[in-house]
C-alpha cells in the first residue's frame, strides 16, 4: 500500500456538471514523489469513467505545500480560491 486518495461525486450549485472532489490523500513518506503521482493518476482515470468534467483537489498549509502546487501545476490544475479558517 502506497497511501490513499478518496474522493466523491458533487455537482456545483447551480450546475449540472459532475465535479470529483478530493475528500482525503495521503502518501506513506517513502513512496512520495512517483507513489504520489500514480494515486493521482488513478484518481484522474477514475473521474473521467464516472462522467466528470473536472476535479478538485485540496492544497493544505504546511511542509509539503510548494511540492504540492508544483504537482498540481504540473498536472494542468488551476488555483480556484483559498480558504481560510478560524478554530473556536
Amino acid at each position: 500500500v502506497i497511501g490513499m486518495l478518496i474522493g466523491k461525486i458533487d455537482s456545483p450549485l447551480f450546475s449540472t456538471d459532475r465535479i470529483a472532489t478530493e475528500v482525503a490523500w495521503y502518501v506513506n513518506p517513502e513512496n512520495r514523489g512517483k507513489g504520489s503521482l500514480q494515486l493521482l493518476h488513478a484518481y484522474e482515470y477514475w473521474a473521467k469513467k464516472q462522467g466528470c468534467k473536472g476535479i478538485q483537489m485540496a492544497s493544505l498549509s504546511g511542509d509539503l505545500e510548494d511540492a504540492l502546487h508544483k504537482i498540481y501545476e504540473r498536472k494542468g490544475y488551476m488555483k480556484q480560491e483559498q480558504v481560510y479558517v478560524k478554530w473556536l
